[in-house]
């Protein structure tokens, strides 16, 4: 996504913005290439009023106030009735213009914008009237809902793979597009939540989960691990690994590794020092577990890291990757310590 503005400044005020946002996304199953959409914005000042009643903040040479649309003013249930008859006329019009690909493309890009805008009961609404497939056995709607990745588009494709009304082989790229997921949200990782209570596609599903954590703590103000979905998603991280641990399964476990590094959550320490610190786990899991720290928060306890970098009996790959660990929070400790241990080797 690229987003451009032009801004037209008078004497005191902003008289004029121009905006282009271009939107350019790989096409889903049934059709090919890339396509691209534009969308430019024109906003004017048309007047100005003097002695606005609005509580001014003496701090700043501005403030905040709500921003009214137009179709603000129109009778919600008209609007709603009006977004859902849009969606699904745009999914007949798919399956009408199969031979049109230029048509067909325009008409997918219309389709995810038109999702994005429903909410979850509407889109339920709208699976109900057009989760039908087209003459070629593509089903449009279900790819719109794939790519459309918000909340509500997240949270009804959790639904209908609960309820099994999703074939079992759609399952991978439905989780692959959770990972893309727009403005990842609490809701949506409780959504996910609920589909890991289903062991079969755990472990790739925990993959797309621990993506969405990733970005949802990287705009939370508050600390990340206070958010109820997300300790319930840890806790089932830290259960899935000791039943992966139990069974003896090493790639299942490796796989949970990948979901423990993308997350960066503090509270999965105690069980990568396990791992790394357990001799007698396979060198992979070993060095997986090591490279797991490359995003928990650098003021968490990485000792291990150290005591791992440290030891001239460690395999030579596990230190070197506990050396990296150590370099992505580097202070004035971690380069004593790699001094020091510099100093005592053998070989250089």
């Amino acid at each position: 996504m690229k987003h451009e503005c032009v801004q037209h400044l008078g004497k005191n005020t902003m008289e004029k913005v121009n905006c282009t946002e271009t939107v350019s996304l790989l096409a889903s199953s049934g059709l090919s290439g890339v396509v691209q959409t534009k969308t430019v914005s024109v906003l004017i000042l048309l007047r100005s009023l003097d002695n606005i009643p609005l509580s001014f903040d003496k701090r700043r040479s501005r403030y905040l106030t709500d921003l009214k649309f137009e179709e603000a003013l129109d009778d919600p249930v008209k609007v709603q009735k009006s977004a859902l008859q849009e969606v699904i006329a745009t999914v007949r019009g798919l399956c009408t213009h199969m031979t049109d690909q230029q048509q067909q493309s325009d008409q997918f890009i219309d389709l995810v914008v038109q999702l994005r805008a429903l909410s979850l009961q509407q889109l339920r609404e709208v699976w109900q009237e057009s989760s039908f497939k087209c003459r070629d056995d593509w089903q449009p709607l279900m790819d719109g809902l794939i790519t459309c990745g918000s909340e509500g588009c997240v949270r009804l494709l959790s639904e209908l793979l609960s309820s099994k009304e999703i074939e079992q082989d759609r399952s991978s790229s439905i989780f692959s597009a959770f990972a893309f997921a727009h403005h990842p949200s609490p809701a949506m990782i409780g959504s996910i939540n609920t589909l890991l209570q289903d062991t079969v596609s755990q472990p790739k599903l925990l993959l797309a989960g621990s993506a969405l954590i990733h970005r949802l703590c990287q705009v939370q103000q508050a600390p990340c691990s206070q958010i109820p979905e997300v300790q319930e998603y840890v806790r089932t991280l830290k259960n899935s690994l000791e039943e992966a641990r139990r069974a003896e399964d090493s790639s299942r476990m490796l796989l949970i590794m990948k979901a423990v590094g993308n997350s960066g959550q503090a509270d999965l320490i105690p069980q990568l020092n396990d791992c790394i610190l357990n001799h007698s786990s396979p060198l992979e899991l070993r060095l997986a577990a090591t490279q797991a720290f490359r995003r928990i928060p650098c003021n968490a306890n990485r000792k291990v890291l150290a005591l791992a970098y440290q030891s001239s009996q460690e395999d030579v790959e596990v230190r070197i990757a506990a050396y990296q660990q150590l370099m992505r929070c580097a202070n004035q400790e971690i380069f004593g310590v790699i001094r020091s241990t510099l100093e005592r080797e053998a070989s250089s």
